[in-house]
C-alpha cells in the first residue's frame, strides 16, 4: 500500500531437518574415510560447516547482520544494502527492500571498461571498509550474492543475504591488517 516494492526471503519448513540429515550423512563418511585424512581433521571441519549451516538459517541473525552492513554503508552511494524490517521479520522470515539490479554475467556484457573498474573498486571497498574498518566479513562471495546496476551513469553494487557473516574477534582483525603493512 506504501508504493514499494519488497523482498522476501522465506526459508522450506524443512530446512533443519534437511541440514540434519547432511549432518548424519557427513559423520556417516567421516567415519568410513576418516583414517584417510592425514593432517586434516574432519571432525573440525564438519563442525565448522554445521555451524555455518546453522547461522544460515538464522534470519534474525542475518537481519542483525544485514542491519549492521546498512548502518556502516549508508554513507556510500554506490554500495547498496537492502534495508530488512524487523517487524515483518523472523526466523525463517525476512523482509527487505526490494534493489534490483544485474547480474555479474548480464553486467559484463553491457558494461563498458570503465564501468567494469568502477565496478571491481566498488566490490574492493565493500570488503577492505567492512574487514579492516569493522572487522565484518560477507563469507558467502559467491556471484548471486552481487548485483549490480547503473543509475544517471553511476555503477552500483548491491549486495544481498547477509547469512553468513564472521565477526572477526580483534586478534583476527589485526593480524589481517598486519598483512598490508608490509
Amino acid at each position: 500500500s506504501d508504493g514499494k516494492e519488497y523482498a522476501i526471503k522465506v526459508q522450506y519448513p524443512e530446512s533443519k531437518e534437511n541440514l540434519d540429515l547432511d549432518d548424519k550423512a557427513f559423520k556417516l563418511l567421516r567415519n568410513t574415510f576418516g583414517g584417510f585424512s592425514n593432517g586434516f581433521n574432519l571432525q573440525d571441519y564438519q563442525k565448522t560447516l554445521s555451524e555455518e549451516l546453522l547461522q544460515e538459517l538464522d534470519y534474525c541473525r542475518e537481519m542483525e547482520m544485514q542491519h549492521e552492513f546498512y548502518r556502516i554503508f549508508s554513507v556510500e552511494a554506490d554500495i547498496i544494502i537492502p534495508l530488512s524490517y524487523k517487524k515483518f521479520s523472523s526466523m525463517s522470515c525476512l523482509v527487505m527492500d526490494w534493489q534490483s539490479s544485474m547480474n555479474v554475467d548480464e553486467f559484463l556484457k553491457v558494461a563498458t571498461d570503465e564501468q567494469r573498474k568502477v565496478a571491481s573498486k566498488l566490490i574492493t571497498n565493500f570488503y577492505f571498509t567492512s574487514i579492516f574498518k569493522h572487522g565484518l566479513l560477507h563469507a558467502d562471495p559467491n556471484p548471486g550474492n552481487f548485483g549490480f546496476r547503473v543509475v544517471n551513469n553511476r555503477v552500483q553494487l548491491v549486495v544481498y543475504d547477509f547469512g553468513s557473516v564472521i565477526k572477526l574477534e580483534k586478534r583476527q582483525h589485526m593480524d589481517l591488517l598486519s598483512l598490508f603493512k608490509t
